[in-house]
């Protein structure tokens, strides 16, 4: 008598969890989201109250009940609020705001992590499609977001702090005006090198997430001044970094430590001095992605909705804004319109 399941539950070979969790692709932004949820998927969870919750890990994906992955949700709800606790606590003692959780916006991304591995088996024929237990796990909407572009006094209050403080204020500046003008995200400052810049055409071309490799206008006068910023740091050859430490310190960075490239540290230190500093920053979590959709606020008000999400570089989601997309020549009229300058295409 044959063990193998029936074909409408598994139409190739039968998997475990903890196999199909490691033969998921996932992105470098997606395993930023959803790496924390994968753990407990696989092994479950064990709260500070003594509840066991079991993980799957070690289960047949096609054995796998909807009511497990609720009660692992359950697990993801209950260590949010946990953790959100301690870091109100914290911040609490620290003179600072606290923020108010109800683990929504993990709920969210735990669910989003487990489908994306059951769709994962879907995919490789480890799962019939519609015996996929995660599609059957009720994801709640998406958490509303509280980001809004700063106003002109909030603006103003930041570059007091930027300026007039930290370590190194002129690379702090200028890292903030690159995500303002050009809209890189935090990879896009830390891979640009010197010749990534290249002003006979007004662009940058950014590294980005999930390895894109995309150009962005800037005006004239701005790509003078990185070149000029980078040279004033020993940066004059193609490959080296524009946004390093000043001679003589070297990076944390596992791949910086003789140029002096700025990595993640920089920001969390930068936006962390700035939080500190002002209640307003601290309680909306003012970060280099609050800059990026700051400038892309400002286009959109002046350019329309079209020029701001080409600027973004976001893919349409909508046949409208497919064939309404924005031309590179109006995304670089709208950022010389709004900075100043000239650009080759306005």
């Amino acid at each position: 008598m044959s063990t193998q399941p029936p074909a409408y539950l598994v139409p190739g070979t039968p998997i475990r969890v903890a196999d199909m969790v490691a033969g998921t692709k996932l992105s470098e932004g997606e395993k930023a989201t959803y790496g924390s949820y994968l753990p407990i998927l696989l092994n479950g969870w064990t709260s500070p109250t003594g509840r066991n919750y079991e993980g799957v890990g070690h289960r047949w994906a096609h054995e796998v009940l909807p009511s497990q992955l609720d009660t692992l949700v359950e697990a993801v709800l209950e260590r949010a609020l946990i953790t959100s606790a301690i870091r109100d606590q914290n911040r609490e003692e620290a003179g600072r705001a606290t923020k108010e959780s109800k683990g929504e916006s993990a709920v969210y991304n735990a669910v989003g992590a487990f489908r994306k591995v059951f769709a994962s088996g879907v995919r490789d024929r480890h799962l019939a499609k519609g015996f996929d237990p995660s599609q059957e796990v009720k994801k709640p909407s998406r958490p509303a977001s509280a980001r809004r572009p700063l106003t002109g006094d909030q603006l103003q209050e930041m570059w007091g702090v930027v300026l007039n403080g930290g370590n190194d204020p002129d690379l702090d500046a200028m890292m903030c005006n690159f995500i303002i003008i050009t809209g890189a995200r935090r990879e896009g400052v830390i891979n640009l090198n010197v010749r990534d810049i290249v002003g006979a055409t007004g662009m940058v071309w950014l590294d980005e997430k999930n390895d894109e490799r995309v150009e962005q206008p800037a005006p004239g006068w701005f790509l003078r001044q990185l070149l000029s910023f980078a040279a004033s740091r020993g940066s004059v050859r193609p490959g080296d970094p524009v946004f390093r430490y000043k001679p003589g310190r070297r990076s944390g960075g596992p791949n910086s430590q003789v140029l002096g490239r700025v990595g993640d540290s920089r920001f969390h230190t930068l936006f962390s001095r700035i939080q500190a500093s002002l209640e307003w920053a601290d309680q909306v979590g003012l970060s280099a992605h609050t800059l990026r959709h700051h400038g892309s606020a400002l286009l959109s008000r002046q350019n329309g909705l079209h020029v701001s999400e080409a600027w973004l570089r976001h893919k349409p989601d909508k046949l409208s804004m497919l064939y309404g997309q924005a031309t590179p020549a109006e995304v670089a009229a709208a950022v010389v319109e709004l900075h100043g300058g000239t650009h080759p295409l306005a």
